[in-house]
């Protein structure tokens, strides 16, 4: 995104969810979008709305991550998106795109 002549680049959260509320979800990571694609085309994430989900939908333990406006892609809508993958595991995949990439986690 060009800001005033800056680009600028645009943000993904990833919330780690877990109890049996599992709507208490604490911010892990903010990446660039492009980032985040990989880590998660896989494991199919379902479209949740433009809300927080409300409640936890298959487990107790889920990953739930946000795109905004500016980040809207082909494929991917504006929202919440929850994917049934438990942030240990999350984590790891996480960790390892990191590491590949020369980024701290």
């Amino acid at each position: 995104m060009q800001l005033l002549g800056t680009t600028i680049t645009v943000m993904a959260k990833i919330f780690y969810c877990e109890g049996s509320t599992g709507r208490i979800g604490v911010l892990r990571a903010v990446i660039p979008f492009s980032d985040l694609k990989p880590l998660v085309s896989s494991e199919s994430p379902d479209y949740v709305g433009q809300s927080f989900p409300a409640a936890n939908r298959k487990s107790s333990a889920h990953i739930v991550f946000e795109i905004v406006s500016d980040e809207e892609d082909v494929g991917w809508r504006v929202g919440f998106y929850y994917v049934d993958k438990g942030p240990l595991q999350f984590e790891d995949t996480l960790r390892a795109f990191c590491k590949a990439a020369g980024l701290s986690v």
